[in-house]
């Protein structure tokens, strides 16, 4: 992988950028409450550099779940082998409810920026040398995913589920995804502070209701 200094310098500072404000988040300070002069201060970086990198202090949620989810994905692969169709989109999900215990305040905060129906937040670019700092071992597994969204993979799945009859043929697969999504981005937001005991079975639930429904036809 080759990079220039300055690539790499952005790189460097964009990935201090976002721990300085995951721990900030961790500690129990809401996003929006973070004060971004105060980051740059403690990361010795100005103003001016942190917003030529994120225009808006959102930017940096959309980078944070652009990284999240391709390690769920890199984390499925791994853990779980070549699985696919409903099986995967369940293994997904069990990923994603391993990730949000522990995670949970930063997830949360960054998780209400998904859109169900395209599966992501406003673009976030993530070059390679990024996901080497982000990931360190595990970047090349990680890599594999880099212009992948969550949308395209459950559309994918869901669209096997329905060539092995496991998702009734008469279902829109557009607005299907769209309804797996909502489990994924509306359960945290419904259930916040609950995520101890209940929320790993409030999602499995949900997620039950929304793929037995899939396999049912439409009348």
């Amino acid at each position: 992988m080759k990079i220039g200094l300055r690539e790499k310098k952005i790189s460097q500072n964009k990935i201090k950028i976002l721990n300085a404000f995951t721990l900030k988040i961790l500690s129990g300070v809401k996003f929006g409450d973070i004060s971004t002069k105060e980051i740059c201060n403690e990361i010795e970086i100005s103003e001016a550099t942190f917003y030529n990198y994120f225009p808006q202090k959102q930017d940096l949620l959309f980078f944070l779940i652009n990284l999240w989810l391709l390690r769920i994905f890199a984390e499925v692969e791994m853990e779980n082998g070549p699985v696919s169709g409903i099986d995967y989109i369940k293994a997904f999900f069990s990923t994603v409810i391993g990730y949000m215990r522990d995670d949970h305040s930063v997830l949360l905060e960054a998780i209400q920026f998904v859109d169900p129906k395209s599966g992501k937040g406003p673009s976030s670019t993530i070059s390679e040398y990024e996901l080497s700092l982000a990931f360190e071992e595990d970047y090349k597994e990680v890599l594999k995913f880099k212009d992948t969204n969550i949308n395209q993979m459950i559309f994918k799945h869901l669209k096997i589920a329905q060539q092995n009859g496991d998702v009734a043929s008469g279902h829109d697969l557009g607005l299907a995804t769209a309804a797996v999504l909502g489990v994924l981005v509306r359960g945290p937001i419904l259930s916040q502070g609950q995520f101890q005991g209940s929320s790993k079975e409030y999602i499995k639930f949900n997620l039950e209701l929304v793929l037995n429904g899939l396999k049912m036809g439409i009348s």
